[in-house]
Formats: structure tokens, sequence, C-alpha cells
């Protein structure tokens, strides 16, 4: 289940790449938020 979360990060990394979205410190934040979760849950 871990790996589920995580799709939401890879989301925001492609719309920041493909789509030129701003990178703003809530998403930033958020994101990196989101990895120490899933790597918590699979440690």
């Amino acid at each position: 289940m871990p790996i589920d979360k995580f799709s939401v990060v890879i989301s925001m990394a492609l719309a920041f790449v493909f789509l030129g979205e701003d990178v703003t410190a809530k998403t930033a934040i958020g994101g990196l938020l989101i990895t120490a979760g899933m790597l918590a849950m699979i440690l």
C-alpha cells in the first residue's frame, strides 16, 4: 500500500516537468512529507 501513496508524488513531479506547474513551498513540503510517510511505512 505505501507505493500507492507515492503515485501522488510521481504525478506532482511529472506535472512540474511536463506541464510547467509552479513549484511552491507548500507543494514541495507536501511531497516531502508524503515521501517520508511512505518510507516510514516501508521500514
